[in-house]
């Protein structure tokens, strides 16, 4: 009876450890199949996130080179292909194709475009034979924009003692609808102040400096290698109604384009005014002395564009060169075609972007409680002692692109999302 014992419990044991091991095995096969699973899945993903760079990579390309003629307007059924980037005011799309495994041709990545090329969404996808797996969606932020920086020098930035650059958007609105300003409360609840006052140059670390105390509150990058492209008046200037000559007048009133030689004294403008400066003889383009000004009346607007020297010299102007009421920096732009200096001493507040490639830029702060606004763009960006500068992100999405579309913006979205963060 014992023996007959004693083989019943082994054979029970065995049985035991025989289900323990199938399980075991079971276990394991399971686990290898997941594991390979997410391996694929991994694997077709990063096809598809890929895929998707491509896609962005591509339409920019396109925008800079082809004139998006390789596009169609969207949701048109026949397709219409467009003729240039502005294809009719619509939105631009295109449909990249690649061939499977059987030959089947398969959508390689979607391209989205909007009206004013700002924004890019391209979604990729990845595929096993003939199902689709893990969709991705890029959505980024080009401009074209000379203003894509807070302060950009071709060759050096030099930001003396106690200097300070943050940023904030003026595009943003308060409850009230008029435009928020700086450190104001937006209509979303947000401060109006940001942190992308980006500082750079195409030079080398070294040519960036910053003294005692000076704060950066954005990126700081060298060895850029940015082609600051020459600006030139634009071809519908009307030059028929810009026939005047000599100093321009206190006052330019009404919307239009006008010739000048240059600005010597104080001006106050009303409408949306484009001005040229044709100056050849003098070194300045623009000299306000002490007391001087450039004032826009509310709702007006200036676009100076200096085809001679293209410095300016304005000393200890006590008025804010801009709309007193609602200033916008985006409502005084300066293009400079030539290489003189441009340096401003502030005795106020100053709200405006300047593009001159070929000039240096100084900014001497004679009250350090007046703040400077905007963005400028030089050979070399030169702030003396005590400046905070606060860089108008609405710069580079409203001013008149004049060089290749770069990436502003980075977005990864959700491909099944249809929020308006990821559409």
């Amino acid at each position: 009876m014992g023996i007959k014992n004693n083989r019943g419990s082994i054979m029970i044991i065995t049985m035991g450890f025989v289900l323990v091991f199938t399980m075991l095995g079971l276990g394991s096969l399971h686990h290898a199949g997941l594991q390979n699973e997410m391996a694929e899945k991994l694997k077709f993903s990063n096809q598809a996130y890929w895929r998707a760079e491509a896609g962005i990579q591509k339409a920019i390309s396109r925008i800079n080179y082809n004139k998006c003629t390789n596009f169609f307007q969207c949701g048109t059924s026949p397709a219409i292909q467009c003729t240039d980037c502005n294809c009719a005011g619509a939105s631009k799309c295109l449909t990249e194709t690649f061939n499977d495994s059987l030959g089947v041709q398969i959508a390689d990545y979607n391209l989205n475009v909007n009206t004013d090329n700002s924004i890019i969404i391209s979604a990729g996808t990845s595929y096993a034979d003939t199902t689709v797996a893990n969709p991705q969606k890029r959505k980024i932020g080009v401009s074209s924009s000379p203003f894509a920086f807070a302060l950009f020098g071709d060759d050096t930035v030099n930001l003396d003692n106690n200097n300070h650059v943050d940023s904030y958007d003026s595009s943003k609105l308060k409850s009230d609808g008029t435009p928020c300003l700086y450190n104001q409360v937006c209509a979303d609840g947000s401060t109006n102040v940001n942190s992308t006052g980006n500082v750079g140059t195409n030079g080398t670390a070294t040519d960036i400096t910053q003294g005692n105390g000076t704060t950066i509150s954005g990126q700081v990058s060298s060895d850029n290698n940015i082609t600051l492209p020459t600006v030139s008046v634009p071809s519908n200037f009307n030059a028929t109604n810009s026939g005047q000559t000599g100093t321009a007048p206190s006052t330019i009133s009404g919307s239009g384009d006008y010739t000048y030689d240059n600005i010597s004294d104080s001006l106050t403008v009303t409408g949306t005014v484009r001005l040229k400066l044709t100056t050849s003889s003098a070194t300045n383009s623009i000299t306000l002395g002490n007391g001087r000004f450039i004032r826009l009346t509310t709702g007006s607007s200036l676009t100076i564009y200096a085809t001679g020297p293209g410095g300016i010299a304005a000393d200890n102007p006590n008025v804010a060169i801009n709309d007193v009421n609602t200033p916008l920096p985006t409502n005084l732009i300066f293009y400079s075609m030539g290489s003189s200096d441009i340096i401003i001493k502030n005795n106020s507040p100053l709200y405006m972007a300047i593009y001159a490639p070929n000039a240096a830029i100084q900014i001497h702060n004679t009250n350090p409680s007046n703040a400077v606004y905007g963005s400028f763009i030089g050979k070399s960006v030169n702030f003396h002692n005590n400046n905070t500068f606060h860089y108008d992100e609405a710069l580079k999405k409203k001013s008149p692109g004049i060089g290749n579309f770069v990436i502003l913006s980075w977005q990864e979205c959700n491909p099944y999302d249809t929020s308006t963060n990821c559409t």
